[in-house]
């Protein structure tokens, strides 16, 4: 007979070859194996458990992602433990996770003519110049916009103390009182240092644009051929001027304003 010590250091428990779960120290279990010779042979179980180290639970709110002392980057809610290798060589528990992850619903937005409005209903609103380096709007928290010039736009959404934005949203309709085009009919800038064009969505053989000031004097007038973008020019003092295309029965109005 044989006499063999099986000596193992473990942290909160150990399954020995009996198959039994040990979750103390022990120095008193043997097993007895016989092997193909018919000789059988004792192994003691000398086992010592060694205490873990345990910091106190983590209590975490985060928005949309959240990296742990464990090296983990969460994404969604989470508990639970996180496990490193002690000075004794054993798993040790390092703490415990209790991580909310929150994030802004909903970031999308729709558009009507003139006003961008948040689809999300939850949250709090700050809309934002896209031309401008997302610069506020000064006064414009509801959660619908209504552009007053050409230009693109989004909103910062507040939820959960979680803070994200929507993608810019173009304006190109601003001053057009009459498109019979179709809707990729664009006006740009507007208002305009002078130089401006429209977009009539399609090629068209042949164009009348007619510029007037307010008083309804005619400052231009001229025939296009084969063209779908109008780039034009009012080189009139600063003020405001109606502009006019007409391509056989489709026609547009537009009030354009000169600084």
């Amino acid at each position: 007979m044989t006499i063999m010590m099986d000596i193992v250091d473990e942290y909160l428990g150990y399954q020995w070859i009996d198959n039994n779960y040990y979750t103390a120290s022990n120095n008193t279990a043997t097993w007895i194996e016989t092997n193909a010779a018919g000789c059988d042979s004792t192994v003691a179980l000398d086992l010592t458990i060694l205490p873990p180290f345990v910091t106190e639970e983590d209590v975490i709110t985060a928005c949309d992602s959240y990296t742990w002392i464990d090296g983990t980057t969460y994404t969604s809610s989470s508990y639970g433990l996180a496990y490193f290798s002690d000075v004794n060589g054993c798993d040790s528990v390092l703490g415990f996770l209790d991580l909310t992850i929150n994030s802004v619903s909903d970031l999308t937005a729709s558009t009507s003519g003139l006003v961008i409005t948040a689809n999300n209903i939850d949250a709090t609103y700050q809309w934002l110049d896209c031309d401008n380096s997302n610069a506020i709007i000064p006064g414009e928290t509801g959660q619908s916009y209504t552009a007053i010039t050409n230009g693109n736009y989004a909103v910062e959404l507040t939820e959960n103390g979680c803070v994200d934005t929507t993608a810019c949203v173009s304006i190109t309709s601003v001053g057009v009182l009459e498109n019979t085009f179709g809707d990729e009919f664009a006006v740009y800038p507007n208002p305009t240092n002078g130089n401006f064009s429209i977009n009539l969505g399609a090629i068209y053989e042949s164009l009348i644009v007619s510029i007037t000031d307010i008083s309804g004097k005619l400052i231009d007038s001229k025939t296009i051929t084969q063209s779908q973008v109008l780039n034009l020019n009012i080189k009139e003092p600063a003020g405001l001027y109606m502009v006019s295309v007409q391509a056989g029965d489709k026609k547009a109005n537009i009030r354009l304003i000169k600084e």
